[in-house]
């Protein structure tokens, strides 16, 4: 592939064949039926386990994001290794809906912890809604007063937003069918939280940082009980679906689950490797079968 050429827009930019700024792709070079993976890696992997999976093309962009296309029962499926976070995940859904026509449908295929006690790392969650957890800066610069004029809180839980749920249904079958007998393993379902970071935002303790994120897990869980999965990207993709103008974003989120935040445990990486294998099936034939508009 050629480089990518000067760019012919500030809004939005794009060179003269139409590829856009940070994914360095144009028309034709992903598919409408996508799975997004945070890891470049495991979108490397997925592409080589999934049986039947026929690679088309494989190409990384100087940001190191990481497309592969390929068919998959006769079907174009993309699976894109997004990165990780609000920022990389904003990225690959607008750049993504900005060279293709028609309905998306983009399941993000994750990892997560889990602050939920019924939850043990091995197990997968797929979420039937999710919500945003984002750190207000100005807080942590306003006085006593101001914060209490304003009511003001150092993180913002926000309003759930649901999967569609002409993704929901297969997936949670598909997802079913496969784990059916796996042993070590369960299936839930329930909310997915996605934090704008790692650390603060998820509740982790850091000596460095005065982050006064001791309790933001369980105001989570007061507001959300059902939250079985904590992570960093499902809601940013949720949100621009909602808020997409262009054409209908199909959308879902599944996430195994590595890190038991409350018990501290977390999945051997040998473990980790197997169940991507394992789920990432259910997730491209959730896509092959959906019937969009």
């Amino acid at each position: 592939m050629s480089k990518l050429g000067d760019m012919k827009d500030a809004n939005f930019p794009k060179d003269d064949q139409g590829r856009v700024y940070h994914l360095g792709i144009g028309p034709g070079m992903v598919a409408n039926r996508i799975i997004f993976v945070g890891d470049t890696h495991r979108a490397k992997l997925l592409a080589d386990t999934i049986d039947g999976f026929e690679t088309i093309s494989d190409f990384t962009p100087p940001r190191q994001f990481r497309i592969i296309t390929g068919n998959y029962k006769g079907v174009k499926i993309s699976i894109v290794g997004t990165l990780m976070g609000y920022p990389n995940t904003d990225f690959c859904v607008r750049e993504i809906r900005a060279v293709t026509e028609g309905p998306l449908a983009i399941i993000r295929m994750g990892t997560c912890g889990t602050p939920h006690d019924l939850v043990e790392t091995g197990d997968v969650v797929v979420g039937r809604e999710t919500v945003g957890i984002v750190r207000n800066p100005d807080y942590f610069r306003m006085t006593d007063k101001e914060r209490e004029e304003a009511a003001a809180r150092p993180y913002t839980i926000t309003r759930s937003l649901k999967a569609s749920p002409e993704i929901l249904e297969l997936l949670e079958g598909k997802t079913a069918a496969i784990m059916k007998g796996y042993k070590g393993s369960t299936l839930h379902f329930g909310v997915n939280a996605s934090a704008d970071s790692f650390y603060s935002a998820q509740g982790r303790l850091d000596s460095a940082f005065d982050d006064k994120n001791e309790v933001i897990i369980d105001e989570l869980m007061e507001r959300y009980p059902e939250t079985k999965a904590l992570e960093m990207e499902s809601f940013t993709l949720f949100d621009l679906a909602d808020v997409c103008k262009k054409s209908k974003i199909y959308v879902g989120c599944l996430a195994i689950v590595l890190a038991q935040r409350k018990r501290g445990g977390f999945l051997p990486h040998a473990r980790k490797v197997q169940m991507v294998q394992k789920i990432g099936r259910a997730v491209a034939e959730t896509l092959v079968e959906l019937k969009m508009e």
